[in-house]
C-alpha cells in the first residue's frame, strides 16, 4: 500500500456475503442527477467487519468516517474536482462490491496520454483511467483532482469510507 500514490491496492476482501446482501436487500436509491453517484450512507452492520478489517492495515490510531454505499449507474460520469477533507484525513477506501470493465477512474495528474488516430497520423488526448476490480480494497487521495465514471452496460456499486485519525 502506498499512500502517497494516487490509489493504491490494499488488500483482497471477501465481498461474497455483502454482494449476496446486495442483490437480496431491495434498496431504494436516492437520485442525485445523472453525472452524481447515489449514496447511501450509514450500512447496516454486516458492513463493519470488511470496514474493521481493513482499518487494521493503517494501525492502532485510525477510526472511519462516513462509511457509505456508492452506486455509480451505468453510462454516467462525474467531471474532474476534488474532494475537500476534515482534519486528520488519511485516505479514502474504496471496495468495488459490483463493477465491469468499463467502470473507471483518473487522476489529473497522471491522466493524459496521447495515442494516434487510427489512419490519419494525427495524436488525440484520451484519459489514462483506472478500473478497480470488484473483491479488493483501495486506497484513493479525493484531494487530487480526480473523475470517475461507468462506461459499461452494468451499475457499479462501491462500499467507500474515510480514514481518519482518532
Amino acid at each position: 500500500m502506498n499512500l502517497s500514490a494516487c490509489w493504491s491496492e490494499i488488500c483482497p476482501v471477501d465481498i461474497a456475503p455483502l454482494v449476496q446482501w446486495l442483490a437480496t436487500a431491495n434498496l431504494t436509491w436516492p437520485d442525485k442527477g445523472p453525472n452524481k453517484p447515489s449514496r447511501i450512507f450509514d450500512p447496516p452492520f454486516l458492513f463493519r467487519s470488511v470496514i474493521d478489517g481493513l482499518l487494521t492495515h493503517f494501525g492502532d490510531d485510525v477510526k472511519d468516517k462516513e462509511p457509505m454505499l456508492s452506486l455509480m449507474r451505468a453510462g454516467q460520469s462525474h467531471g474532474m474536482h476534488v474532494d475537500s477533507q476534515f482534519g486528520g484525513w488519511v485516505t479514502r477506501v474504496h471496495v468495488p462490491l459490483v463493477t465491469n470493465p468499463g467502470a473507471w477512474v483518473a487522476f489529473e495528474e497522471d491522466a493524459h496520454q496521447w495515442h494516434p488516430v487510427q489512419g490519419s497520423g494525427l495524436l488525440a488526448e484520451v484519459l489514462n483511467t483506472v478500473h478497480f476490480a470488484a473483491g479488493r480494497a483501495y486506497t484513493f487521495d479525493a484531494t487530487r483532482r480526480h473523475s470517475f465514471g461507468n462506461a459499461g452496460p452494468e451499475d457499479r456499486v462501491h462500499l467507500i469510507f474515510d480514514v481518519v485519525g482518532k
